[in-house]
């Protein structure tokens, strides 16, 4: 049995040209698609024929026999050219004429019907190996050259990040894992796609949008399906968001901004000050059932709230929003958001606003004896977290109050972070803005965590 452990050393290996390997370990590690194996017979004749473009720069394809029938024909036709002999040096007739040698060798390996198919198999490979990697031999085995593929990097990165869990693990298990977490990854970015594509264009947010209609946890056609109608009645596209995150329990639009209107109207005769911060964070209570039954929580959160923050207006009421869900009493929830302040006190430059990210953590947590070892995690995962963000601070916060609650170290989830948003990158025009990737990947990171 390989272990991960034994498989990191051995892609080590490959990286670093020195590889020490036994038959049955790169067997496993090539049907995995981690490694490919290559002849060295036919991989020297190939690079050979691919130094043929520093020979004739105009060649378009090396490996094509039409192209370097087209290049042969061409540079003999200059060299029987007496005037042109004439009139060029000789070094570069013999630079041609070595060219034309190089030429057929190319086109007598590549004509034959068995080498031929064997150097383009060889050649389709290339696309498989990352850049810097190398064909490596193992004189253990034999002649063979051996290289690390594209997937056997992210293979080796992704396991040396989960040493301490994967280490004595058997290779195969870890595989069965990765390959499982990268399929739903893939699934995940065509629904992300099939959702984008019938998403109107917006000035600015459209990458909430999109996370607020994945989460609704529709079909991609009945969600923009939704998203569109509401739309049609001039409706702005967060409550169009709305409507289609509340589609199973209200069933329509209508019943959907009944209930909301509801909702504002009992806040209001409880004694809130109108406002459309209040109107906003009215949406919170369309999950209890029914949404009025909220009201007195909402109320009491509101006062907890406005006393730990009695300078931050309307705010209070997108604070009092945000603990909502949160479990425990009243009490015990603002217990938790004084105790995340203090904890937050000392590293106040880091975080540009305290009382939102305060707020954010306790809302996280069930037990406020949790809080300094989460509130730690946060910061851990926030100084990853900068790069990805352009170093803007505020964005930074806001990337890791996103993922701070995925499974894993903090290493592991922005490794998670930076593969779903290169994957959702690389669909940018079927799904997108790409400076919208990474804000959509935070928002899903703990769907992929293993």
């Amino acid at each position: 049995m390989m272990t991960c452990g034994r498989a990191i050393a051995i892609l080590r290996g490959l990286e670093n040209n020195s590889l020490t390997v036994q038959a049955k370990e790169i067997d496993e590690l090539i049907k995995a698609g981690a490694v490919i194996e290559a002849d060295p017979e036919h991989f020297h004749v190939l690079t050979r024929i691919h130094q043929l473009k520093s020979m004739v720069p105009e060649l378009d394809d090396p490996t094509s026999t039409f192209s370097l029938g087209m290049a042969l024909k061409d540079i003999e036709a200059k060299l029987k050219d007496e005037w042109y002999r004439i009139r060029t040096g000789k070094e570069e007739l013999r630079a041609q004429e070595q060219a034309r040698v190089a030429i057929r060798y190319a086109l007598g390996r590549l004509s034959d019907r068995v080498e031929g198919e064997k150097l383009l198999a060889l050649n389709q490979q290339r696309a498989l190996i990352p850049d810097g990697a190398m064909y490596v031999p193992c004189p253990a085995l034999g002649c063979e050259l051996y290289a690390i593929t594209h997937r056997g990097r992210s293979m080796r990165h992704e396991l040396e990040i989960r040493l301490a869990r994967f280490e004595p693990v058997a290779f195969s298990v870890f595989l069965k894992v990765f390959d499982k977490t990268y399929a739903k990854m893939d699934a995940f970015v065509k629904n992300l796609a099939a959702v984008s594509q019938d998403v109107p264009p917006v000035r600015k947010h459209r990458a909430q949008i999109l996370v607020g209609l994945i989460k609704s946890g529709l079909p991609a056609q009945q969600a923009t399906g939704t998203y569109r109608e509401v739309l049609r009645h001039n409706q702005p596209p967060d409550v169009a968001v709305l409507c289609a995150r509340n589609a199973g329990k209200f069933g329509n639009m209508a019943n959907t901004m009944g209930a909301l209107q509801r909702v504002h109207r009992a806040l209001v005769q409880a004694g809130l000050r109108d406002s459309q911060e209040l109107a906003s964070a009215a949406k919170a209570l369309l999950a209890y059932e029914p949404p009025e039954s909220g009201v007195g929580r909402f109320l009491e959160l509101v006062r907890g709230v406005g006393q730990l923050f009695p300078n931050s207006a309307f705010l209070v009421y997108k604070y009092a929003a945000r603990l909502m869900p949160s479990t425990g009493t009243v009490p015990e929830i603002v217990r938790r958001v004084s105790i995340a302040v203090q904890l937050l006190l000392p590293r106040g430059n880091l975080v540009p606003d305290q009382a939102k990210v305060a707020v954010a953590l306790a809302s996280m947590v069930q037990a406020e004896d949790v809080l300094p070892g989460f509130v730690e995690r946060f910061f851990q995962v926030r100084q990853l977290l900068a790069h990805d963000a352009g170093n803007q601070p505020a964005m930074a916060v806001d990337y890791a109050l996103e993922c701070v609650v995925c499974p894993g170290t903090p290493e592991e989830v922005v490794s998670l972070v930076r593969s779903l948003a290169r994957r959702i990158t690389e669909e940018r025009a079927q799904v997108t803005d790409p400076r919208d990737a990474t804000a959509m990947a935070v928002a899903f990171a703990k769907r992929f965590a293993y």
